[in-house]
């Protein structure tokens, strides 16, 4: 590997631009298939090398030169950051802000994100100077074509609030969560490129501005809800992908995998959320308990499954807090468990019953629902049952 490593640092300032790009190519794939060994060992000759070729000319090198860092940024320390941080942001600012190329802007974003993930308090200089960029390009981002750059802008600008903080972050978030909320309200196809960055982003800002985020929940919510309330047991076998068809449990519901990953990530973003607001959220309860009570009567596959009884554990948690803190009577806590234990304990007598017989996969799949439910009792705390 360090050989490697050694001969690809020969080639960033060939005098070609192919040999230039193939070797910041290689970087990238060296510091991901060998991370963090190329990090922890070549990180000092590294970081130069691709601090130079940002500026490269070419705007395909200066692209793979980005990439490059992304891929060995994840990896380091503050630490390492902290002698070439200036250098790198200055370039990767300039670069988004000249928009040459949507890739190259696509990756100053993914790298901006990186140092601000790393650097975290190294970063806060620098947020004046790069949040009113992020908002422009946010706004300009109008067109089919451009909603992977959306998508980037929504993850850098909640990468960067995570790291600065909530002070310091509290008013462009709600500028920015203004307009995240027309795509939550419209909703977004399971193949735009910019749901998974949407859910995280609303997420990290989520955990950044905690009980502050409360404003945004209630249009959140039908969005999550929308993608909770399919039916993927209503799909056919015939619609399943080739991809998807390596699943027997999937092909057997006739599950697609973008469906099942759609409902984990707002299963996620809806976890997130409860535990930000905490208390809070107990305005949000009945909805809430309403829908994936819903689920629980629905075909799932395991996983999701496990997934629907975390949220579950985190909505008994909050409900104790609400209780404890006086926002919530007990005799409500007390009848989500009781709804949450009949339709859990009738899925499992179901199950066992209309089993051929109770073999090991059978019981695997009872003692996870059982672990679900006893997590769910632990959660709401004493004088629940």
């Amino acid at each position: 590997v360090d050989q490697c490593v050694e001969f690809v640092l020969t080639y960033p300032e060939h005098e070609h631009p192919r040999v230039r790009y193939a070797a910041f190519w290689a970087m990238s794939q060296i510091c991901y298939d060998q991370s963090p060994h190329v990090q922890d060992m070549f990180c000092e000759r590294l970081l130069p090398a691709i601090v130079t070729g940002i500026n490269d000319s070419n705007v395909r090198v200066a692209t793979s030169a980005v990439s490059a860092f992304v891929a060995c940024g994840e990896e380091l320390e503050s630490d390492d950051l902290e002698e070439c941080i200036d250098d790198l942001l200055m370039r990767l600012f300039n670069r988004l802000h000249e928009g040459e190329a949507q890739a190259l802007q696509e990756q100053c974003l993914c790298g901006i994100a990186v140092i601000a993930e790393v650097g975290e308090e190294l970063f806060t200089p620098y947020y004046n100077q790069v949040m009113p960029m992020l908002k422009q390009v946010i706004a300009a981002c109008t067109r089919e074509e451009q909603r992977s750059l959306h998508g980037k802008a929504l993850g850098c600008v909640a990468m960067i609030g995570s790291a600065v903080g909530k002070e310091i972050f509290m008013q462009d978030a709600k500028e920015v969560m203004d307009a995240m909320l027309p795509l939550a309200r419209d909703g977004l196809d399971a193949d735009d490129p910019r749901r998974e960055a949407w859910h995280e982003a609303a997420g990290k800002i989520a955990e950044t501005l905690g009980k502050d985020f409360k404003p945004y929940v209630s249009a959140l919510l039908p969005s999550i809800f929308k993608v909770l309330q399919q039916k993927p047991s209503e799909g056919h076998a015939e619609d399943i992908d080739d991809d998807d068809s390596d699943d027997e449990q999937l092909r057997l519901l006739g599950l697609k995998t973008s469906v099942l990953d759609e409902m984990e990530e707002a299963l996620e973003l809806m976890d997130t959320l409860i535990e930000a607001l905490e208390e809070e959220f107990c305005e949000f309860l009945p909805d809430t308990c309403r829908t994936l009570l819903a689920m629980l009567d629905t075909t799932l596959s395991e996983a999701l499954r496990e997934k629907v009884f975390g949220t579950w554990q985190c909505l008994a948690g909050s409900a104790r807090t609400a209780v404890t803190q006086g926002r919530m009577d007990v005799s409500n806590l007390r009848e989500l468990v009781t709804e949450f234990l009949r339709k859990t304990i009738g899925a499992m007598m179901t199950a066992a019953g209309n089993a051929d017989k109770v073999d090991e996969e059978v019981c695997g799949k009872l003692q996870s629902q059982a672990a679900g439910l006893a997590g769910v009792v632990k959660k709401a705390g004493e004088g629940v049952l």
